[in-house]
């Protein structure tokens, strides 16, 4: 009994920096997006030693619910991971734990570190305000009629001019927010998924 525990012990010893510290993350740069949108991502953290473990995960979740996985990402240091997430456009949205899982496999045991960081998920909140001087109004649909008709340009994020959020800006959204402004009719976005 003595030798395994002798055993154990310099199992330990030889693994020093995953047995005596646990890493955090420390930033998710940005940290927010909208659905259908796509971004690269940095994950930063403290004594996390990424990329040394035999698996690295990387995910963004709310727990129970939803998750979603970068189509690739790479370890730049080993405190850095650049993520690539395709947000879907009908993505459940709210505040998702970014989680970075590595793990570490050394006969006996197994290190798994869960590193969360908070990332928001949400439709703009300025959508409607097309011309983005801080209120909803008659130049709003103005700026979308030539936009739908004509072809002109929009200021970014075009988020902010699809109003029913179907990923097209067209008729429909005019309509939405001519009835949004006249009618009384819903907030533009208020009845996105």
């Amino acid at each position: 009994m003595r030798n395994f525990i002798l055993a154990l012990l310099i199992m330990m010893l030889a693994v020093p920096s995953l047995s005596a510290q646990v890493g955090y993350l420390t930033d998710v740069s940005p940290d927010n997006a909208h659905p259908g949108s796509e971004l690269w991502v940095e994950i930063t953290g403290s004594d996390t030693h990424f990329g040394e473990g035999s698996e690295t995960t990387v995910k963004m979740e709310i727990p129970s619910t939803n998750t979603i996985y970068p189509t690739q990402f790479h370890v730049t240091s080993h405190d850095t991971i650049q993520a690539y997430f395709v947000i879907p456009p009908d993505v459940v949205t709210g505040l998702y734990d970014v989680v970075v899982k590595e793990e570490y496999i050394e006969y006996p045991f197994q290190y798994v570190w869960r590193l969360t960081e908070e990332f928001s998920i949400e439709y703009p909140s300025d959508c409607g305000d097309i011309d983005r001087n801080g209120e909803i109004n008659i130049d709003d649909v103005k700026l979308l009629i030539l936009y739908v008709y004509l072809n002109e340009s929009l200021l970014e994020p075009m988020e902010v001019a699809d109003l029913n959020c179907d990923r097209k800006i067209n008729l429909i959204d005019i309509s939405q927010l001519i009835q949004y402004l006249f009618r009384g009719g819903p907030h533009p976005c208020g009845n996105c998924p």
